[in-house]
């Protein structure tokens, strides 16, 4: 379960959010005595057990937190925006794949034109994904997930990096492979653009 990281208090996590406390109680059914795992999408993991349950809130009392330690290499997806449903799969696998930024990319040959307000629908929509896939997949850290940018300025931030790879595919030869040779990598940016390409 996602909880906000206001939600553990003095060894205790109080669940309190409708669509977690519906999952939690009318379609897994816990009762108190179960064993629940919480993360809070900043790299902590709560593992307890449920003391008690109501339809205003569920408490956990916690027996174990872990702490996932920073990845390595900090990877920012910068996704140019595509049709609806592809959009969506990629911020999923991103997400599953363990991506730390996902940016997208607003772009002249892009099939979405106009930028989206991050407090539009589709971005609450888009939130909601990284979300679920983070709680499928077991990812503790959940990516940031930036407004959409033009691709101008997003560019242009990155004049400040001082390695720029520019890769295409090499047949037989994977993205790992390709950057073997900076072995003192921190972060990487990847840039896909739309389907009519940049």
């Amino acid at each position: 379960v996602l909880i906000p990281p206001s939600a553990v208090q003095d060894g205790l996590v109080t669940i309190q959010d409708a669509k977690a406390l519906h999952h939690l109680l009318d379609v897994l059914r816990i009762k108190p005595g179960d064993r629940l795992e919480c993360f809070d999408g900043q790299r902590s993991r709560y593992v307890g057990e449920v003391t008690a349950c109501s339809h205003r809130q569920v408490s956990v009392a916690v027996t174990q937190r872990l702490e996932e330690p920073p990845a390595r290499l900090s990877v920012t997806l910068a996704q140019a925006l595509i049709k609806p449903e592809r959009f969506e799969w990629v911020i999923q696998k991103a997400t599953e794949l363990g991506v730390t930024r996902i940016v997208p990319l607003v772009t002249a040959r892009a099939t979405a034109h106009r930028a989206l307000d991050p407090g539009s629908r589709r971005f609450a929509r888009w939130q909601r994904i990284v979300e679920e896939a983070s709680r499928q997949c077991g990812r503790v850290a959940l990516p940031v997930l930036a407004p959409p940018e033009p691709f101008e300025s997003f560019v242009e931030a990155l004049k400040d990096h001082r390695a720029l790879l520019l890769t295409l595919s090499v047949p037989g030869r994977s993205l790992s492979e390709q950057l073997e040779h900076i072995s003192q990598l921190r972060e990487l940016t990847i840039m896909i653009g739309p389907e009519g390409d940049f």
